[in-house]
């Protein structure tokens, strides 16, 4: 019984290891057939990533190559505006160096007319210095012209009237003998009034006989009470004279007793004014 199950058993392995040299080849087969299926996909994959990858270096070459025109083309546009820019800065220096050149012309043009006007100012204050001395020389020939001379005021008129004789007769009556004392010339001063008197003046020929006869001058309202005499005074001296006695005729209704005009020079008490520095409470607003 022992040897027939050997039997079986030998059997069966002797079937199982013919089964299993039968199934080899064909296992064989199988295997070969799926590396060959396996090595065609590897391949067709290889193939395909190949193809991609060319595919994907071809864009990313025509990428960088587009890129690169890009590239190309701003780095060209830059270059121009820098040729521009360049351009302008070339002209707006030539602009500012004008500019300067121009604003140095100017300043020292500018110089020059101040240095110019400086001089003018200078000319001009010696012009009006020279002018006032001018002016005050003729005002002193005038006047010395007039030295001899004196103005009876408000004398009456008569048609037929000797203005020699008239003066001769107050004279006389000052207390001073007219026979003598000579005249140059003796006449009404401008045209004949309507009403009123024309002053009457008189030139002496002696300054001596004129002196003597204006120390005297109050006597002559002995005779003619509105009468009065003054000296012949230059124009100038005239308006400036009228400006004074302006100022003295308010200073005495002011109250001021010690007020008086002599020549060109206003005396309240001992203190001396002119028409440049009359007191404000003396001045008029015509003035």
């Amino acid at each position: 019984m022992g040897r027939k199950r050997k039997n079986k058993i030998s059997t069966s392995s002797t079937t199982c290891s013919d089964s299993s040299i039968i199934q080899e080849p064909k296992l064989q087969q199988r295997s070969s057939e799926i590396n060959d299926m396996d090595l065609k996909a590897v391949l067709d994959k290889l193939e395909l990533l190949t193809e991609q990858t060319n595919s994907g270096f071809k864009q990313v070459h025509e990428d960088f190559d587009s890129f690169r025109h890009e590239i190309k083309s701003e780095i060209s546009a830059i270059k121009t505006v820098i040729r521009d820019l360049e351009k302008a800065m070339n002209y707006t220096e030539s602009e500012v160096e004008d500019l300067k050149k121009r604003n140095d012309e100017e300043r020292t043009g500018r110089e020059e007319l101040s240095q110019k006007l400086e001089n003018l100012e200078r000319e001009m204050i010696n012009l009006r210095k020279e002018l006032q001395q001018e002016k005050e020389e003729r005002i002193n020939l005038e006047q010395y012209t007039r030295r001899e001379n004196l103005i009876f005021n408000r004398i009456p008129e008569s048609q037929s009237e000797n203005c020699k004789e008239t003066v001769k007769e107050i004279i006389n009556d000052m207390g001073i003998n007219a026979d003598d004392i000579r005249f140059q010339a003796i006449h009404r001063l401008g045209r004949k009034l309507q009403t009123g008197f024309r002053p009457i003046i008189a030139r002496f020929v002696s300054r001596e006989d004129r002196d003597r006869v204006f120390s005297k001058k109050k006597h002559i309202k002995t005779l003619h009470p509105d009468a009065y005499i003054t000296q012949d005074y230059a124009r100038a001296i005239k308006e400036e004279r009228k400006t004074l006695v302006k100022a003295m005729m308010i200073g005495r209704s002011q109250g001021m007793d010690n007020i008086k005009v002599l020549d060109k020079t206003l005396f309240i008490g001992n203190q001396k004014y002119n028409v440049k520095n009359l007191p404000a409470n003396l001045q008029t607003t015509s003035d």
